[in-house]
């Protein structure tokens, strides 16, 4: 078995030289030609990712999501499937409505809204969901 420092160092082939002196150098052909790289969107080559090519059609059939509550309540469709919503936490019986006391720590909701699509980009439904805005920390 040969280790590493048993083997000979390597050493660069070279092209003979008749002509120059050992002091010169004379630059062979993969050293002379230097090769600048360049990449695909310098040269206006585009390859969109297929897992987001739904997110770049527009069309006008399709709605946003909104950014706010009241923005949600004035279209008609956001407002039905908000009050679907709150109905099916009402029938589930998620949360029990009690008095407020000095001792408890009230845990705020937000509104989450997104735009359900089909595979060819068109419409499927509008989704809705309450959740607990479980990310606020309070300091005792």
């Amino acid at each position: 078995m040969v280790t590493r420092s048993q083997r000979a160092p390597h050493q660069a082939a070279q092209p003979p030289c008749s002509d120059a002196s050992a002091d010169e150098f004379v630059p062979n052909s993969s050293t002379s030609a230097l090769r600048i790289m360049t990449t695909r969107s310098q040269h206006g080559i585009i390859k969109p990712n297929p897992k987001y090519a739904l997110t770049s059609v527009i069309s006008a059939g399709i709605l946003h999501e909104p950014r706010s509550v009241r923005a949600a309540l004035a279209h008609p469709g956001w407002k039905a499937v908000m009050e679907d919503e709150l109905t099916s936490l009402h029938q589930n019986q998620t949360w029990k409505l009690v008095p407020h006391t000095t001792d408890m720590h009230i845990i705020g909701s937000k509104w989450v809204f997104k735009t359900k699509l089909k595979s060819d980009g068109s419409l499927q439904r509008l989704k809705a969901r309450v959740v607990s805005k479980g990310y606020i920390r309070l300091m005792a």
